[in-house]
């Protein structure tokens, strides 16, 4: 039985407003994940490394793109434990999105201004401030305050392929305001699914009409992530008060399902092979089911989160052998400008978690997995 590193095992990233990376492998029932700190010495963090954006730098997925508020760009390379780190300083505002073209990287900042990073570089500016910027093949798609969804060619130096036009003025004619806060493209179509921060569900198709081709509200609820749902004609979104849902995109619309249990902000959801992952500034990630709604898994992760990268082959691991081992602690500085609440939250040990004394290293499915360092804030 051959030992691999932890690393080309995490079936899920997950960034933190304190600028870690956590790799995670998550297993069935009431196992506790493997977490490991990336980077491991903790002391090195400040708020200003907060990740803001996360995407996948290969198709392999083995290369982790960040973008953080400082306006850099770290890549983490699973395959061999690497982290750089990318200079990529470019109006005000943090990254909202990161993307990797060939060599090149895109980034995309709050301020509303998309640079690719070759040489000598192409810079366009959006129309107004950025919320999300996604990518699918040649094609980049960006939304924000007052910014409707734009589409860009990559391959045409950036040239804005499509541009969006707002629903109707409502019954008292009054503009209905625009305020994109994710973007999702739709599998083996041109459709593109966003969520708004005024509630909204919108489905657009480029060549069909500017204006949304679907369109839905949640009253009274702030949408702050979307994702493709689990089969053809339905999304999941996540609230700012802490819900997730499931969307019927058929015909009016309507809400087919609640996944319970989350407690904080939604920051991101992903729905990856018919289970609905979720991070939040509750500081936990959660699986649920994506057709019973059950929550069938949840961890704390200390670490109040912004962004969820899943990998597309996501399954929870079965553990088939365990041996006893005993944990290194290593002391973390808290950085200036944590709050007293912060200290208390990240003191708190996971109910799931081992203790230091029962802490096990894992052989998963053949793979015998080294232990991860327990770390103690």
């Amino acid at each position: 039985m051959m030992a691999v590193s932890l690393p080309e095992n995490f079936n899920v990233f997950v960034g933190a407003k304190t600028g870690i990376l956590k790799g995670i492998c998550m297993f069935e029932g009431s196992d506790a994940s493997l977490v490991q700190n990336i980077p491991k010495d903790l002391r090195t963090l400040s708020q200003e490394k907060e990740i803001t954006a996360m995407a996948w730098g290969s198709e392999d997925e083995t290369q982790v793109l960040m973008g953080l508020k400082n306006q850099s760009v770290q890549i983490y390379n699973t395959a061999k434990g690497r982290l750089k780190t990318i200079p990529a300083e470019n109006g005000e505002g943090p990254i909202v999105g990161v993307a990797k073209f060939g060599e090149h990287l895109l980034t995309g900042t709050a301020c509303g201004t998309v640079r690719l990073w070759d040489n000598p570089g192409k810079e366009i500016n959006t129309g107004g401030p950025l919320e999300r910027l996604r990518v699918k093949g040649n094609i980049v798609a960006t939304g924000g305050k007052k910014n409707d969804l734009k589409l860009w060619d990559v391959n045409s130096g950036l040239a804005n392929t499509f541009k969006a036009k707002n629903v109707p003025h409502d019954w008292i004619e009054l503009e209905v305001p625009v305020w994109i806060s994710d973007i999702a493209f739709i599998p083996d179509s041109d459709k593109i699914i966003v969520s708004t921060r005024h509630g909204h569900v919108r489905i657009y198709d480029p060549k069909a009409q500017r204006r949304p081709v679907f369109n839905m509200e949640f009253k009274e609820k702030a949408l702050t992530s979307i994702a493709v749902g689990p089969t053809d004609g339905f999304a999941i979104v996540g609230t700012a008060i802490g819900q997730v849902y499931k969307v019927d995109l058929r015909q009016k619309g309507m809400i087919a399902g609640h996944y319970k249990g989350v407690r904080g902000s939604v920051r991101e959801v992903a729905c990856v092979n018919n289970k609905v992952i979720s991070v939040g500034l509750d500081r936990h990630i959660r699986v649920h089911d994506a057709e019973s709604k059950q929550l069938i898994k949840s961890e704390y992760l200390k670490s109040k989160l912004n962004c969820l990268l899943v990998k597309s082959n996501f399954e929870l691991y079965k553990k088939v052998e365990e041996h006893e081992v005993v944990d290194d602690e290593v002391e973390v500085k808290i950085e200036a400008g944590e709050t007293e609440m912060d200290e208390i939250f990240g003191a708190l040990e996971s109910v799931n978690e081992p203790s230091k004394k029962n802490r096990k290293g894992i052989k998963i499915a053949g793979l015998d997995m080294p232990p991860t360092k327990k770390l103690k804030r």
